[in-house]
């Protein structure tokens, strides 16, 4: 999380308005601290949503894909709702921020 703060309070100081998506409503609070009145932030996963079944709306679509950084947790509802995402805008890219250790885990048997 620290190398995901990191990065946001670098690039901040370069753009004039940042916009924000965040996948869970803990990194909301984060995210808008960080962002402050220069940007917004949105949240993929509602509150109470349940992430194995999350199917996001057209009109959640809609306000995720204004998002210039998605900042996410390493679920797996995150890459598929980026490529609903990026095929709304083939413009631009959005910069997908994971930490790194999600997702790497041993399959090996001893």
């Amino acid at each position: 999380m620290f190398l995901c703060s990191f990065y946001l309070l670098c690039i901040l100081p370069q753009l004039r308005a940042l916009n924000v998506a965040v996948s869970v409503p803990p990194y909301q609070s984060i995210a808008k601290r960080i962002v402050g009145d220069r940007g917004d932030v949105v949240v993929a996963l509602e509150p109470g949503e349940n992430h194995e079944h999350f199917n996001p709306s057209r009109s959640r679509i809609e306000r995720l894909v204004k998002a210039d950084i998605f900042w996410g947790v390493g679920l797996s509802f995150e890459e598929r709702m980026l490529k609903q995402i990026r095929d709304a805008q083939k413009e631009r890219e959005v910069v997908y921020l994971v930490p790194a250790e999600v997702g790497h885990h041993s399959h090996e048997d001893n």
